[in-house]
């Protein structure tokens, strides 16, 4: 890896140490859809290899590329700095993944650093905002291509990485923190329910009275 400042190369050491790595998320990814009945299994395995290739095959920006491509505009210039520095790290784990592959030696939070620039404009030309909504006209290959990269891109990019499936370094325990809060959903909308059902019944029980005067 180029030389790099002490802060700059922890954070590097960081993005190539984290589990799990982009490859094992994705075959995760593959295996929770195929069990899902979301595809059949070339199908699916089509898809996570396409997205495998698409990472491998990246080209990213060196730090002043970055810039000139990512205008300042209103940020603040300690936020720039940072964002700058990030690039920089970006740019050197890439080029030190690209001795194996990247798929294999980076893992979530660079992926999600690059997705949007780098990956979705390939996977997802028309957008991946709604999660891979299919468009009219599509055919249904193209409309589970298009909803596989969508589910993956919202999997990569949600604020609750921890309890995910495809990213967590402990898939046991992820699971059940997702039973966890499935039951407690569960529970809110069984008390909303029966909220409902005391008020309908306090209710007909008013109009009864009412009607019995």
């Amino acid at each position: 890896m180029e030389e790099l400042p002490a802060e700059t190369m922890q954070a590097a050491e960081r993005l190539m140490g984290e589990q799990p790595k982009i490859s094992a998320a994705a075959s995760s990814f593959f295996a929770l859809r195929l069990a899902g009945g979301s595809g059949g299994a070339a199908e699916l395995h089509q898809h996570a290899r396409e997205l495998l290739l698409c990472v491998n095959a990246l080209e990213l920006p060196t730090a002043p590329e970055w810039g000139v491509l990512h205008e300042q505009g209103e940020q603040s210039g300690a936020a720039r700095i940072d964002d700058v520095a990030a690039a920089r790290v970006r740019h050197a784990v890439w080029r030190a993944s690209k001795a194996g592959k990247t798929t294999k030696l980076l893992g979530r939070s660079f992926l999600a650093a690059v997705w949007a620039d780098h990956v979705a404009p390939l996977l997802l030309p028309d957008g991946g905002a709604e999660a891979g909504e299919a468009e009219a006209g599509e055919d249904e290959a193209l409309q589970r291509r298009r909803e596989f990269f969508g589910a993956f891109e919202a999997e990569l990019l949600c604020a609750e990485a921890d309890d995910s499936l495809v990213w967590s370094t402990d898939v046991d325990a992820a699971l059940k923190r997702q039973q966890a809060k499935r039951a407690g959903e569960a529970q809110q909308r069984l008390a909303g329910t029966g909220e409902a059902v005391g008020t309908h019944t306090a209710l007909a029980g008013l109009t009864l009275a009412a009607a019995a005067k």
